[in-house]
């Protein structure tokens, strides 16, 4: 590693994950030099062959790989397994790959580690695995590991009840006669201040910004831009979506599940947050998508970023053009109701001109 020790790297995992890494797990830590460009936690079953779960692996993980550009790869067991399931799974990706990355075995038993690569095979003498650095775990604003997997799903779960309603028809209408790309700005105002006060609950202003967000892709994609740049802000959408009521829920869990992504965070949050974007939408499946395929998230809100600022402006146009023509239609009654007249008070027959056969009778 470039900034800290190999055992402090190891000591920040289980930070960097989300939960405590136990004898059943295998890390993955796709490398550029000594950069991580990708990660995945892996839960090794026990009632499957170590070289089939291997290969199953290997063939799901080496485009994601590939993908980011990893050139070197670190597979790090844990417990008494550790070694032998890291050696199945470095075979696999060998023998997967036509230009298969460099690969390091790391071994991790409880507080010491040792290592193996290609230049050595044998061994290393074990090491320790050092206590995270405190002022890497505040830059990176990772909370304390769960013990479990299934205790950082929960984290994510909805409140048991909403703690806000949605707007009356007169607030939505207000807003909704605004420019989007002043919605867009009301949204980023009312989330800042949010996010300054995370002790600030606001049932209106949850209310506005899920108002915003449900009314419009584009200012829902600048919303999901403004909070991405800032941790702390795709922390408020998942305070915003937890705390919805039911009819709200799928839009904006799968805006602050795309928010935490581009955020940085790993994938395990947005997915937790994606389960219950139920009913699925369009944002919801791409995603969903994103984090399957291990699309890089820098790349992604660069592109975002890029079409909201286009968005924006096509939106502005689109709600002004519609304004001035309501305008005109006020200014101008007589004339739009005459036209109306006209088009309805006369309607072109539907049935295929006929002779009139008067009274005679029928043939």
């Amino acid at each position: 590693m470039t900034s800290i020790s190999l055992g402090e790297y190891l000591a920040t995992l289980p930070y960097q994950v989300g939960y405590e890494l136990t004898d059943q797990h295998v890390m993955l830590v796709g490398e550029i030099g000594d950069t991580p460009v990708v990660s995945a936690s892996i839960e090794w079953r026990s009632d499957r062959s170590h070289v089939h779960q291997a290969e199953g692996l290997a063939a799901q993980l080496l485009p994601v790989m590939q993908r980011n550009g990893a050139t070197e790869l670190m597979l790090i067991g844990y417990g008494t397994d550790g070694a032998t399931r890291m050696e199945a799974l470095a075979d696999a990706i060998t023998a997967s790959s036509a230009t298969p990355p460099a690969i390091t075995l790391v071994e991790v038993d409880n507080d010491r580690f040792r290592v193996r690569d290609e230049l050595d095979p044998d061994w290393s003498t074990w090491g320790k695995v050092s206590p995270p650095p405190i002022e890497l775990i505040v830059e990176g604003g990772w909370p304390a590991p769960a013990a479990t997997r299934e205790e950082v799903m929960e984290r994510y779960a909805p409140l048991p009840e909403p703690t806000f309603t949605t707007l009356t028809p007169s607030e939505a209408r207000r807003l909704d006669d605004l420019l989007p790309s002043l919605r867009a700005e009301i949204a980023s105002r009312t989330l800042s201040r949010l996010t300054d006060d995370p002790t600030i609950h606001d049932p209106k202003a949850f209310a506005t910004i899920a108002h915003l967000i449900q009314g419009d892709r584009t200012v829902r994609d600048a919303t999901i831009v403004d909070a991405a740049r800032t941790p702390a802000r795709a922390d408020t959408l998942i305070r915003l979506y937890r705390s919805a009521p039911q009819e709200l829920r799928p839009e904006l869990a799968a805006t602050a599940a795309t928010a935490l992504l581009l955020s940085g965070s790993t994938t395990l949050e947005p997915t937790a947050v994606l389960a219950h974007a139920d009913p699925p939408n369009r944002l919801a499946y791409l995603t969903k998508a994103a984090i399957e395929t291990g699309a890089p998230a820098g790349q992604l809100l660069t592109g975002l970023s890029a079409s909201v600022a286009q968005g924006l402006a096509e939106a502005d146009h689109k709600h002004e053009s519609h304004l001035t023509d309501k305008l005109r239609a006020a200014a101008f009654p007589g004339r739009a109701a005459t036209t109306t007249a006209d088009v309805t008070s006369h309607p072109a027959s539907r049935k295929s001109p006929t002779r009139d056969k008067g009274s005679s009778p029928e043939l």
